[in-house]
């Protein structure tokens, strides 16, 4: 079950004022035999993340991407393991725009566990808008571009 909630935790000091959380319990499925969670679910994590945070921020994916105008690729991601997760923690996952770009943007993550407060591990992800039939990079929607530089406390000068 995810669960979304606005607010910062008492020691991330570092999230920035407006960041979206996202909650998730981990599952048995994501362990290995210690019980520990295994580091490509991380991204995943994320990905659960984004999808959330744009809906709150009343940016719907599945209709934008069915205009058959764009549609977005991961080109690069990041991911530091800082403390283990184990199997069925709440997480705390922070996500926010750190830039926008032409053609791209890039979202922070802070993965914490929820009871503690402890920070796990921080990524980033940086996306590409591209055409969907030259699957060529192409400027961001305009919608998108303007939701992704609100988000982002980005001046639009461009726009």
């Amino acid at each position: 079950m995810i669960h979304r909630r606005k607010m910062r935790p008492k020691n991330a000091h570092h999230s920035p004022k407006g960041s979206f959380c996202t909650q998730l319990r981990t599952r048995f499925a994501e362990t290995d035999l210690q019980g520990v969670v295994h580091h490509r679910h991380y991204l995943t994590y994320c990905e659960v993340a984004r999808v959330e945070y744009f809906k709150a921020l009343g940016f719907d994916f599945h209709q934008a991407r069915q205009s058959g105008d764009f549609d977005l690729v991961v080109a690069e991601v990041r991911c530091r393991y800082l403390a283990p997760a184990r199997f069925d923690e709440l997480l705390a996952i922070y996500t926010w725009v750190s830039q926008v770009r032409h053609t791209s943007f890039t979202l922070d993550y802070q993965i914490y566990r929820d009871d503690d407060k402890l920070l796990l591990a921080t990524a980033q992800t940086t996306l590409v808008a591209i055409n969907p039939q030259t699957k060529k990079a192409r400027a961001l929607p305009e919608k998108m571009r303007h939701v992704l530089c609100q988000a982002s406390g980005v001046l639009q000068r461009l726009l």
